[in-house]
């Protein structure tokens, strides 16, 4: 039987030891002291000396610091940092190996489940810490090109690896591009030397940045021969980061006529943009040009939305009104003398005898006011629904008919907004950083 020393006692000049498990006061010079384990032996009162303690007696670790093991039934990795007993209890206390774009995070383990862990040679490769990065710049063949350059775990159960992939000219993987310069030509060897491989230099992530920042001087030195300044040097400058292109013209116009004398900045690389100081500047120029195609080619716009902007030219108002006074005036005296009446003007019971028409010329006033504040009110609506003189099809094709272009232009911008009418290539409107806008245009 195996109890705990609680104390001792002298008696007869001999040591007899209190034994009990729970308890362990302290005892001086004896071959027990409180809180160790001894042993009685069978059928005696006597207690052997010389046992273990219950602290010698914790369990033991069955892996080391460092070791890298991984669950079972699970993807995750984790590299031990410490073991400890809690509550008798062996534990260990470790850190999650990260797979790519992932961090390290902390992990508590019992020994139990770690005995279910499939143990890895804690000698294994140390490998450098993950890393990605993105670069754009335009090829000798004038296409963009935008790479993905990063290192680390895809699988957490195999090594990291190095990898480059991206985008160019519309495709997208594994792309390949044709280097314009010393610096893309770095970039093209180390990517053939390393691509999907885990042993990579320490430094790698240093020269990559290293790299990087020599790809955009290149590109900038380029972009600084255009003869630009100001807000549009930035602009030029910012948009080039934005898109990775390398512009190799600029001008204040181009072949396009919805940009020509619209105070904008019109740039020419792989693709074509136009550039405005701001949004207010981009809006008017959109505005000036939607205004200009409503008038050259209405054709080219939803004929129902652009039903809301048609009207009769005020001009031509007048000459409506006195048609259609015209047409009410040819009545019977007797229909005429009804209605003026009912208008409250006074009709002489006798004017036939006396040839008295003047009621006649204030009803004739009364009616041409009527129809002229109605067709200057809705013109189409009391034509086409009120008196039922035209279809809608028929209205629209009169000479007296005209499209209220600024109002109509304005509604277009202001609903579809002003890359709808000039980022022809893509719809995408860019805010630069300065507050520039910038539409790709082809």
């Amino acid at each position: 039987m195996v109890v705990k020393v609680k104390g001792h006692k002298r008696s007869g000049g001999k040591v007899k030891v209190k034994a009990h498990k729970r308890s362990s006061p302290h005892v001086d010079d004896l071959p027990f002291k409180a809180g160790d384990d001894v042993k009685k032996k069978s059928g005696s009162k006597k207690y052997s000396a010389g046992l273990k303690s219950m602290a010698k007696r914790e369990p033991k670790p069955k892996y080391k610091v460092g070791d890298v093991v991984g669950l079972a039934g699970s993807t995750k990795e984790i590299r031990l940092t410490n073991f400890y007993v809690e509550r008798g209890v062996p534990k260990w206390e470790g850190m999650v190996i990260p797979v790519r774009g992932s961090i390290e995070v902390p992990i508590y383990v019992k020994e139990e489940d770690i005995r279910k862990l499939k143990k890895i040679d804690s000698k294994e490769k140390v490998f450098p810490a993950d890393f990605k990065r993105e670069v754009r710049f335009v090829d000798k063949e004038g296409k963009a090109v935008r790479l993905d350059i990063e290192y680390g775990r895809t699988v957490p159960s195999q090594d990291p690896d190095f990898s480059i992939s991206g985008d160019r000219a519309g495709s997208s993987g594994q792309v390949t591009f044709v280097p314009k310069n010393k610096a893309q030509e770095e970039l093209n060897a180390l990517w053939k030397k390393y691509h999907l491989k885990s042993d990579i230099p320490f430094s790698m992530e240093q020269d990559v940045d290293d790299l990087i920042a020599r790809i955009k001087d290149a590109e900038d030195d380029e972009q600084d021969d255009l003869g630009l300044d100001g807000w549009q040097l930035t602009a030029m400058k910012e948009l080039a980061e934005e898109t990775g292109e390398t512009f190799t013209d600029a001008k204040d116009e181009s072949y396009d006529n919805r940009f020509q004398d619209r105070d904008g900045l019109y740039l020419e690389g792989a693709g074509e943009y136009i550039v405005f100081e701001s949004y207010d500047d981009a809006e008017n120029a959109c505005r000036d040009y939607v205004e200009e195609q409503l008038e050259e080619e209405p054709e080219l716009f939803t004929q129902s939305w652009l039903d809301n902007y048609r009207e009769i030219n005020a001009g031509d108002i007048r000459f409506i009104a006195d048609d259609l006074t015209e047409m009410d005036m040819d009545r019977s005296d007797d229909e005429l003398k009804e209605e003026a009446e009912s208008r409250g003007i006074d009709v002489p019971d006798d004017y036939e005898e006396k040839d008295d028409y003047a009621w006649r010329d204030e009803l004739r006033d009364e009616i041409y006011n009527d129809h002229e504040r109605e067709l200057e009110r809705d013109g189409k609506g009391y034509l086409v629904d009120d008196m039922g003189l035209y279809t809608e099809e028929d209205f629209n094709k009169q000479g007296f008919v005209h499209i209220d272009t600024k109002e109509a232009s304005e509604s277009a911008v202001r609903e579809d907004g002003v890359a709808h009418f000039f980022a022809g290539y893509d719809g995408n409107e860019i805010e630069l950083p300065s507050g520039a806008y910038a539409y790709r245009v082809n």
